[in-house]
C-alpha cells in the first residue's frame, strides 16, 4: 500500500497526504525513502481492532539532518 501512496503523492506533487481509516494499529513513523515520511496513530492495544486509524504522508525535504532522525 505504501508504494501506491508514494506513486500518487509524486505524481500530484503533494506535499502533504491525509490517509484517513487506516487499518493500522499503534503510532508509528516510518521514513519511505528519501524524502517521504509516513505517520500513523491508530489503537495503542496490541490486540486492538484494526479499526479508526489516521495517517499523514510529508513529502517535504527536510530542511535539517536531524528532523527525520528517530
Amino acid at each position: 500500500m505504501t508504494s501506491q501512496i508514494v506513486t500518487e503523492i509524486r505524481r500530484y506533487k503533494l506535499a502533504v497526504l491525509e490517509i484517513r481509516e487506516t487499518h493500522w494499529t499503534q503510532a508509528r513513523q516510518q521514513r519511505i525513502d528519501t524524502e517521504e515520511m509516513l505517520l500513523y496513530s491508530g489503537h495503542e492495544e496490541e490486540n486492538s481492532p484494526h479499526t479508526q486509524g489516521f495517517a499523514l504522508m510529508s513529502a517535504l525535504k527536510p530542511t535539517s539532518r536531524n528532523m527525520w532522525r528517530n
